[in-house]
């Protein structure tokens, strides 16, 4: 079954005003579906303000299957959730909350290149820990 890309969701369309990088992944990214949009992709979204409900939600289910996806380094992916202050829906708080609680006192067996890294993703990990604590 073909799913929907996010171009035919949304009613968008491809944009051709400018020749740049950042305008032919938003071209390729919107001829996606919502669940082939990866790491890269949804921490650009949200940079950029595009679709930043969906892009949250997405990054949501990444980091539940990967919880030290990034684009640039290990854990990325949470930073960017953190400093952008995720909106997490309701149905994932729970999930999130309990998988938040182990990887407090797991996260130290990954396999860490870079111990600032480490240091940071614990921290991300307590602080979105501590946001959805008030949801």
């Amino acid at each position: 079954m073909m799913m929907n890309t996010i171009k035919e969701i949304y009613g968008l369309k491809h944009d051709f005003s400018w020749d740049s990088g950042l305008v032919c992944w938003y071209n390729r990214m919107i001829d996606k579906a919502v669940d082939e949009l990866d790491a890269a992709d949804v921490s650009r979204m949200i940079r950029q303000g595009i679709l930043k409900d969906v892009a949250f939600q997405r990054a949501v289910d990444i980091f539940i299957k990967n919880h030290y996806d990034g684009e640039l380094w290990d854990g990325t992916l949470l930073n960017i959730m953190v400093l952008e202050d995720c909106r997490v829906s309701d149905e994932k708080v729970a999930e999130l909350r309990e998988l938040l609680s182990r990887l407090e006192s797991e996260y130290s067996q990954f396999d860490w290149i870079n111990k600032e890294e480490k240091n940071e993703y614990l921290q991300n990990v307590v602080k979105f820990k501590a946001k959805l604590a008030q949801a």
